[in-house]
């Protein structure tokens, strides 16, 4: 169990600095660029492009640390009413539900990215970045959370379990 923790731990620290680098070069990228406008009258003209990229990369690789905080969405007055061995099978359920939507997604999401790829796709702006890298955050951020979720579930049966032969 403990290996399994660490696993946890490992993807949504590794995710998390992604998600922080993102935030950080987004924030130095915008000051850059109202430094240039206010004092050189000139553009970077690749601000709006890549914020957005950098954006999508902060909040798929954020999902991690996100889930962990408790900032997912639940219907906190239903899910209060419950207790014990109860809670935790609402809480199997949610993550069951939400593992196969979010398996759904990341499959969809890196489908996306590989058929980006083989088509060779480029941005319209002056970069022509290819479309798969900054789709590849995106994958990268659905694929940690997939295993954060499968991972947590397993936890959450695990002590369920314990605590049912504890009874017992």
């Amino acid at each position: 169990m403990e290996k399994i923790r660490y696993i946890m731990d490992a993807c949504r620290r590794s995710s998390l600095a992604v998600s922080a680098a993102a935030l950080i070069a987004l924030t130095l990228l915008e000051i850059v660029e109202i430094f240039l406008r206010t004092f050189f009258k000139t553009s970077l003209l690749i601000v709006d492009e890549y914020a957005g990229y950098l954006l999508a990369a902060m909040v798929f690789m954020g999902l991690c640390n996100s889930f962990h905080g408790g900032g997912f969405v639940r219907v906190e007055a239903v899910y209060n009413l419950f207790r014990g061995i109860p809670k935790r099978v609402v809480d199997i359920v949610f993550l069951v539900i939400l593992d196969v939507l979010f398996y759904i997604i990341a499959y969809q999401c890196v489908l996306l990215n590989v058929l980006n790829f083989q088509k060779k796709l480029v941005s319209n702006s002056i970069l022509k970045t290819p479309i798969w890298i900054p789709q590849l955050m995106m994958s990268a951020g659905l694929i940690f959370f997939c295993v954060f979720i499968t991972l947590e579930t397993i936890v959450i049966l695990a002590d369920l379990f314990k605590k049912g032969a504890n009874e017992t």
